[in-house]
């Protein structure tokens, strides 16, 4: 019997993960500007109501406006988390002409090169701190160590004659020493800061950037559990973000007996561009009767998906009156075709120890399916370039918008890149 509950619980996690893996986000016009209201919640997460407006008075960035109100119940509205976030990360402007709160979005990363944003560089619980780490982010390879209480990241290269320095000791003083001629490493020779943040560690060559990581809404929220699964892609950080707002192919990679496999596709669908490098997306989704059968709320669940340019991305599927389901991720290219998914799921039922082992295996299941399709995808970059977006889907726009921002802030990093940020190394 415990082992049926096991596989109940298992497939009825995987109709919320499918949905929450899928998301959609085609842009408005940059010069609209997004209303949010923020509704009493009063059994749990209600529909997301936004409407926009039109701005012409703002060329920069969009302006986003929150009407204040009491917000009741025991949840924050995900409008009021991803508010908080932006005011964390954006400077506030007060309109004093108007009743409303008015935040520019004077984006911080604008105009920067991809390597100036925080790069998660893994769940700080793996990381073994006895001995240095070797990690790369791209065709830059970086060397990880513990300074004490700092964390520190330089170059996987000595400064005397090369050799690499993840095989080095840690001393007593906290350098790294190198094992080919025991020369020293110490924070004279580490670049940028470092961050620990909802249990991962991210990493910035740029001592001035002041914003803080993007956050996952409600990771430590009373009643709420989480878990992270790391995956390898072998597919470009491009690949793995078109396909993340890419709402066509859940129907075929995602299709099975326990998949949630609706080729309708969404419904209700309304987008947000919330910046030039941000976007949101509400939609209503209907899983297949086998897999919504398990969930005893009926078929239809509520969607939200937010995605930040270049490599972050985080979702929201509630079904029923309360049940949430977040999903939230940070890409990491290790090399031009092959990108690593460092994911955090995290939910309010199916909490218990068992239960939370399902809502996991649900989504490494999700996550293979995926890994599958990313595995399919052309590496003859070229070809590609003269076959590839030829043709087009509906609910494609956020695809599309995917394709033309994200070359304004990411390329494929090269050593180069961090010459900048190294002064006297």
């Amino acid at each position: 019997m415990q082992s049926f509950l096991q596989v109940v619980f298992l497939v009825g996690a995987l109709s919320a993960l499918s949905e929450a893996f899928s998301p959609l986000a085609p842009p408005l016009p940059r010069s609209a500007a997004v209303v949010l209201r923020a509704p009493a919640l009063r059994s749990g997460l209600r529909s997301l109501r936004a409407d926009y407006e039109p701005n012409t008075d703002t060329e920069a960035a969009l302006k986003f406006k929150v009407r204040p109100g009491p917000i009741r119940g025991t949840l924050r509205t995900t409008q009021g988390k991803l508010r908080k976030q932006l005011l964390e990360t954006h400077p506030p402007t007060l309109d004093k002409n108007s009743s409303t709160h008015s935040v520019a979005l004077q984006d911080p990363f604008s105009h920067k090169p991809y390597l100036s944003n925080w790069h998660c560089l893994g769940f700080a619980q793996r990381f073994d701190w006895t001995k240095p780490t070797e990690l790369n982010i791209g065709d830059i390879p970086l060397v990880v160590w513990k300074n004490g209480t700092d964390v520190l990241v330089a170059p996987n290269v000595c400064k005397h004659l090369g050799s690499t320095l993840h095989e080095g000791a840690i001393d007593e003083e906290g350098c790294l020493v190198c094992p080919y001629h025991g020369l020293k490493h110490g924070r004279e020779h580490a670049i940028g800061k470092t961050m620990m943040h909802q249990g991962k560690l991210y990493w910035t060559p740029d001592t001035t950037l002041h914003a803080t990581p993007p956050s996952i809404p409600n990771i430590n929220a009373k009643g709420f559990v989480h878990s992270f699964l790391e995956f390898d892609m072998d597919a470009s950080l491009e690949d793995c973000a078109m396909n993340t707002m890419d709402v066509n192919h859940p129907g075929w990679v995602h299709h099975g007996t326990i998949g949630f496999g609706n080729r309708g596709g969404p419904t209700d669908v309304i987008h947000r561009e919330l910046s030039d490098r941000s976007v949101s997306l509400q939609f209503k989704y209907n899983a297949n009767r086998v897999v919504s059968a398990t969930k005893g709320k009926g078929r239809s669940t509520k969607n939200f998906h937010f995605y930040e340019l270049p490599c972050f991305t985080w979702s929201v599927v509630t079904f029923g009156q309360d049940r949430l389901l977040y999903i939230g991720a940070d890409f990491l290219p290790l090399s031009r075709h092959k990108t690593r998914w460092f994911v955090t799921v995290v939910h309010n039922y199916y909490t218990n120890p068992i239960q939370k082992k399902a809502v996991e295996m649900a989504a490494r299941l999700i996550l293979s399916q995926d890994q599958q399709q990313m595995g399919r995808q052309s590496k003859y970059d070229d070809m590609r370039k003269l076959v590839s977006s030829k043709h087009h889907l509906p609910f494609e726009e956020a695809v599309d918008w995917i394709r033309n921002k994200i070359g304004h802030y990411y390329l494929y990093p090269v050593a180069a890149d961090l010459a900048p940020y190294m002064g006297e190394h």
